[in-house]
């Protein structure tokens, strides 16, 4: 059935209300046909194949987990099926999830389910630099407010809610230690814009952002713009492997000038010193 759909995908996106149809008969196949599995990393999951085949970003997940031993919060920015959202909130933590893609909620909710999680805050809005609403471009995990981003298209699209970082934390969490993770496939810099106050609280959140530099179709064309975000705000740039570098603003502008090593990820961590 799916590589029949995925056959038809072509010719179906020429015709709006064809593709409309398509879209939720495949997303509704994919979810009535899954069922959770148990990972190694101690929960169930449905949903995405790269992440329930219990070897998903396995480098990634390492850095989360160690970061989540020393916050309070964590808020997950680009929640997808909750794979990380599960991680934290079973290790104790206080979870805020924040997804807009109806797709990608019906199986968040599941997996939150599967597991006996039902105190997580769930917020089902993107955010950006202003509260508005928006086009979100494709479906699943790749879904993302930028046209054209990992060859999305306007076929496949719902219009969503937008709002900030600061409006939904509003002075929340004043004293606790957050652990920031943002996933939103190319609208990384517009959600730090609508995150200037979280960025200076006094007690600094602790940050995991993917954002592309390289790759035809995830190219971020902020990028620099992103890590300036940060270095104003006093925070320090590390890349999120093992034995990470701290990234500096001349190392940035070797990476957009093709010069020296190569870019080694698409993951950073963003922190301040502690006194």
């Amino acid at each position: 059935m799916k590589r029949w759909l995925d056959t038809v995908r072509g010719p179906v996106e020429k015709m709006p209300l064809v593709a409309e149809s398509y879209r939720l008969l495949r997303d509704y196949l994919k979810f009535r046909t899954a069922s959770p599995r148990d990972l190694p990393q101690g929960f169930k999951l449905m949903g995405d194949p790269k992440m329930i085949s219990g070897h998903y970003e396995a480098e990634e997940t390492r850095v989360v987990t160690e970061n989540l031993g020393d916050a309070d919060v964590f808020v997950d920015i680009g929640a997808n099926i909750g794979y990380y959202t599960c991680l934290a909130r079973l290790r104790g933590l206080q979870v805020l999830a924040i997804e807009p893609s109806t797709t990608t909620l019906r199986f968040l909710y599941a997996n939150l389910l599967a597991n006996g999680i039902r105190d997580v805050e769930i917020l089902p809005v993107g955010l950006s630099d202003h509260v508005d609403v928006a086009v979100l471009y494709g479906t699943g995990g790749s879904a993302s407010l930028v046209p054209g981003w990992s060859r999305s298209s306007a076929a496949f699209s719902t219009v969503i809610p937008t709002t900030t970082l600061d409006h939904l934390l509003a002075g929340r969490f004043a004293d606790r230690r957050l652990f920031i993770k943002i996933d939103i496939e190319g609208a990384e810099f517009p959600c730090l814009q609508g995150a200037r106050e979280t960025l200076a609280r006094r007690v600094a959140p602790t940050w995991f952002v993917e954002v592309y530099l390289d790759g035809r179709t995830r190219r971020n064309p902020t990028f620099r713009q992103t890590f300036d975000l940060f270095w104003e705000h006093g925070y320090l740039a590390r890349e999120a492997v093992a034995g990470g570098q701290v990234v500096t603003p001349e190392i940035v502008d070797g990476w957009l000038a093709g010069r020296g090593a190569p870019q080694p990820g698409a993951n950073y961590l963003f922190s301040k010193p502690r006194s």
